[in-house]
C-alpha cells in the first residue's frame, strides 16, 4: 500500500488531476469520534483548497466541510478505485497534538 505525505499544493494538483470523484466524510471513520448516536455522513462532489491559511474545503450538495490550518495530507491508496486522505490539522487548544480527519475517495464519480 503506497502512502504519499502531500502539503496543501500538491494536494490541491493531485485533486485536479484525480477529478471527478467523490469525496466522503463519514463520522465512524474518525478516530475521535465516540460511539455517540448521532452520525453524519455527507458526500462531497468538489475540493478547495487555499495557502493562506492553509484550508482544505470540501463542496457539494451535502453543504460544505472546511478544514483549517493543514499541516499535510496523507494519501493512501491501493490503486483501485477508493483513496483513503488523512487530513492533519493544527489543534488549536493542544499544540502537542494535531487533529486528523479522514476521508474517502471514491473514483467512481456516482453523486
Amino acid at each position: 500500500m503506497e502512502v504519499k505525505r502531500l502539503s496543501v499544493t500538491e494536494f490541491d494538483r493531485m485533486a485536479k488531476q484525480i477529478a471527478p470523484v467523490v469525496y466522503v466524510y463519514d463520522s465512524d471513520n474518525q478516530s475521535w469520534f465516540d460511539d455517540s448516536p448521532g452520525k453524519i455522513v455527507a458526500k462531497y462532489n468538489r475540493v478547495v483548497c487555499m495557502l493562506n491559511p492553509n484550508s482544505v474545503c470540501f463542496v457539494g450538495h451535502d453543504g460544505t466541510l472546511c478544514l483549517d490550518d493543514v499541516q499535510e495530507v496523507l494519501c493512501e491508496s491501493e490503486g483501485g478505485i477508493y483513496m483513503k486522505l488523512e487530513i492533519k490539522c493544527r489543534n488549536l487548544t493542544d499544540a502537542k497534538r494535531d487533529v486528523s480527519y479522514v476521508i474517502l475517495v471514491d473514483r467512481r464519480q456516482n453523486m
